[in-house]
Formats: structure tokens, C-alpha cells, sequence
């Protein structure tokens, strides 16, 4: 199979627990003060561009269903996609593995059956207008019968966690932003390929379902199935399939 491996959360609503030893909190803490002070989340207009911008050196990346295994999927997504496979065949899929520069480089004019957001690239999108945004954008990427299957990262920091820690950094830093933080918003190691450390980049966690349905709401999406913690969204414009 083709392209990298996604580790991604399982959802469920469940508490963020810190990976408490004092020499990784305190190294977590350092990186947090330190890209707190760069460019990359001076405000969540830059944490948004960088959310688009390219990789140094690598294109963003264009897969489909058949370069994804099984491994690299949630319970929940593998049924969803069982069900839909059986109903009728997945001919043209979009895999949004680098979230909106994904989206950015795939040809013009094109739609799709099925657009796959991996949990990790809707949480990479800083403030609750630039999520709704970006779920708008992807209604116009989609055939009129088309989904949309996404696995939101549902639950709560626990206090005193890095996470936490990560949080309340981030909610000083974008005060001049009225609006901009909201609850969930952290800081987290995200995985990056030919990197030996994980950097820290921003991370939303919906504090609960409600939250993560309002957002969908307003994007212009309905929810067609469940499971698991994975959805399967269409455009309220269309029928069903």
C-alpha cells in the first residue's frame, strides 16, 4: 500500500490522560513555551496557514480507498465502509491525509463518491469558523450522492496534564482574538514522517457529540449513519443514499 500510516485516537468521549513523568511534562512544557513564541501559533490566522501549507520538499499526497489498509481505520469506519461498498461500488474516493493541501492540490472540477478526514486533520484546523469553513468547501468536492465519513476527537483534558498545560498556553496567547480559543483547544504531538520527535501542533477535542453535530449543522451537512464514533455525513442539499 501506498503513502503513510495514520495513527489515529479512538473516539468515544473519554478523558485525555497525560503521559505524567516529570522529564516528559517538563519537555513538553518547554516545546509548548517555544512554539508559543514562534510564527507558527503567534495567531490562528498563521496556525491556519500552516495547517496549508506545503511540506519542504514533498507535494501534498492524493490517495484513494485501495491505498488504505485496514489497520489505519476506526471499528467504526471499517463498518461504515462495509455498508457502503455493499450498496453500490466506491469508483472515485478522495483520502484528505494533509487536510486542506490535500484538498488544494486535487485537480480541478473534480467529484467524488466518498471524501475520507482522517480525526487527526479536522482537529489540525484552529477555531470553530475555520472548521465550519473547511466542511463547507468540502460539500463542492462531492458527487450529488456523495459522503462525507470523518471520526471527530471527542473528550475532555484532564487537569494538569500537558494537554492542559498546552491549553491554557494557547488561550493566552490568542486573548487579543476574541472568539479564537474555545474549550478543547491544546497543543499535542502530532506524528510527522522523517522526524525523530513528534512536534507539538495544535489539537481540538470536541467536549462532546453536541459540539461536534452543531459544527456539521452549520457546515451544511446531515448525518446519514453512526458507528462507532464515526460518521457518515451528506450534503443537506441531496438525498440520500
Amino acid at each position: 500500500m501506498g503513502g503513510r500510516r495514520l495513527a489515529l485516537p479512538r473516539p468515544g468521549g473519554n478523558t485525555i490522560h497525560p503521559m505524567f513523568t516529570p522529564d516528559k511534562w517538563k519537555a513538553g512544557l518547554k516545546q509548548a513555551l517555544y512554539l508559543l513564541t514562534t510564527q507558527d501559533l503567534k495567531s490562528p490566522q498563521s496556525a491556519s496557514r500552516l495547517a496549508k501549507a506545503p511540506r519542504r520538499g514533498q507535494p501534498p499526497l492524493t490517495r484513494t480507498l485501495e491505498d488504505v489498509s485496514p489497520e489505519e481505520l476506526t471499528t467504526g469506519e471499517l463498518q461504515i465502509l462495509n455498508r457502503l461498498q455493499r450498496a453500490q461500488p466506491l469508483t472515485h474516493t478522495l483520502i484528505l491525509d494533509h487536510g486542506p493541501r490535500t484538498l488544494s492540490s486535487s485537480p480541478s472540477g473534480e467529484a467524488y463518491d466518498l471524501i475520507y478526514l482522517p480525526q487527526v486533520q479536522l482537529a489540525s484546523l484552529p477555531t470553530v469558523g475555520g472548521r465550519i469553513e473547511f466542511l463547507q468547501s468540502l460539500r463542492d468536492k462531492l458527487k450529488p450522492r456523495g459522503g462525507l465519513l470523518v471520526t471527530p476527537a471527542i473528550g475532555s483534558i484532564r487537569p494538569f496534564s500537558r494537554e492542559a498545560v498546552g491549553s491554557a498556553l494557547l488561550k493566552i496567547k490568542w486573548r487579543k482574538f476574541p472568539g479564537a480559543w474555545s474549550e478543547g483547544d491544546t497543543l499535542r504531538p502530532i506524528a510527522a514522517s522523517g522526524r525523530p520527535r513528534k512536534p507539538l501542533r495544535y489539537f481540538h477535542y470536541y467536549q462532546s457529540e453536541i459540539d461536534f453535530k452543531t459544527e456539521l449543522q452549520l457546515a451544511g451537512w446531515r448525518i446519514e449513519a453512526h458507528k462507532r464514533g464515526s460518521y457518515l455525513c451528506h450534503d443537506e442539499a441531496h438525498t440520500h443514499l
